[in-house]
């Protein structure tokens, strides 16, 4: 899996005249994965060492159930306390993913749709197509 971030411009196909950019070539290739378990100030620290925005939170078994972000935790309210609750209880689930050939501008209205600042990308195999 890789996520949809701002990196690779360099990669531009024509498509009647237009440049065109697909998910795979502006997907972030390093980020962070956490079990849903894990206290939301462990992630907080973990994130602003790697200085990472997200992270992915993923099941037992390895698949990806939702994403916590850096807004996810600044922008809870007032009187909790980040060492006693867990990632599960503030990610948000059921990540929008893309196929990593879509183009960006499908990706950016699915993202508009759903509501969302980022989305997943889907790779076949073993490399990004």
């Amino acid at each position: 899996m890789k996520v949809a971030a701002g990196k690779g411009y360099d990669r531009r196909r024509r498509y009647d005249g237009w440049m065109v950019l697909y998910a795979k070539e502006i997907v972030e290739t390093e980020f962070l994965t956490m079990p849903p378990q894990r206290l939301v100030l462990e992630a907080a620290k973990a994130m602003a060492t790697r200085r990472h925005g997200f992270a992915i939170v993923m099941s037992p078994e390895g698949t990806p159930i939702g994403i916590v972000t850096e807004w996810d935790i600044l922008g809870r309210r007032a009187g909790w306390n980040p060492s006693d609750v867990r990632l599960q209880d503030i990610m948000t689930p059921n990540l929008v993913s893309v196929d990593a050939n879509e183009g960006i501008d499908r990706v950016a209205k699915l993202m508009a749709q759903d509501g969302t600042r980022g989305c997943s990308s889907r790779r076949t195999g073993s490399s990004w197509e």
